[in-house]
């Protein structure tokens, strides 16, 4: 829904360089729906922005996975053996905590 902003408040926008990021408005007024912005409190009110890295590609995710090949004795939450492992959290016999997707 829309919504009444300040001239303290932050919307979601692009700066001078192209970053985007939450900056403080330029002029109070109505936010149209689907937008974003924070609400202004004393402790950022003297923060002109934030602005977002896009470092690299832009892409963010899991860069690198572990696949152990040795069989590992795999316990429940509970401390329980268990055999053949579903989806959920482990911890193995040597502590490890695992979790399975699939």
């Amino acid at each position: 829904m829309s919504i009444e902003i300040t001239t303290e408040d932050y919307i979601l926008a692009k700066d001078a360089s192209n970053i985007v990021g939450f900056y403080k408005t330029t002029e109070g007024g109505t936010l149209a729906q689907n937008k974003a912005y924070i609400e202004s409190t004393p402790a950022i009110q003297a923060v002109r922005g934030f602005g977002f890295s896009t470092e690299g590609d832009g892409t963010t995710g899991i860069e690198n996975t572990v696949t152990e090949t040795e069989k590992e004795e795999y316990y429940d939450l509970q401390g329980r053996r268990i055999l053949n492992p579903t989806k959920g959290i482990y911890v193995t016999k040597s502590g490890k905590k695992v979790l399975f997707i699939k």
